[in-house]
């Protein structure tokens, strides 16, 4: 598998999504999970998709790259135009800071890789 880690990243995503109801029962908040699963589904495929371009597996086409920068940018807006951040902050920082970073880093990593390098 040669993307096992961004298909690892998805496979957490759906995990999450799917637990995220279930936490109801528990008293912590299902959207937390659900919002987590979504960015890391989202991460995941931007990865994988500025990964392939930059191998040469797929055109690098600017709808590619548009559709990247979309998929970065709504993993951004679910964390950072929340109503209630500063509260997010100091009651969820995993989800509301560090998966953001988390996919923020990889990408840049891969995306500024020159074409063709592993």
């Amino acid at each position: 598998m040669k993307h096992i880690g961004s298909t690892l990243t998805i496979i957490l995503g759906v995990l999450a999504i799917v637990a995220g109801p279930y936490i109801i029962g528990s008293g912590g908040d299902p959207l937390v999970y659900i919002d987590s699963g979504v960015q890391m589904i989202l991460g995941g495929i931007a990865y994988q998709l500025a990964k392939k371009r930059k191998s040469g597996e797929v055109p690098n086409t600017l709808l590619l790259k548009i559709s990247e920068g979309i998929l970065i940018f709504s993993v951004a807006s679910i964390s950072y135009f929340r109503h209630d951040m500063a509260f997010a902050l100091r009651s969820e920082p995993f989800p509301t800071v560090i998966i953001p970073a988390w996919i923020f880093v990889a990408y840049l990593i891969v995306a500024m890789k020159k074409k063709g390098t592993d």
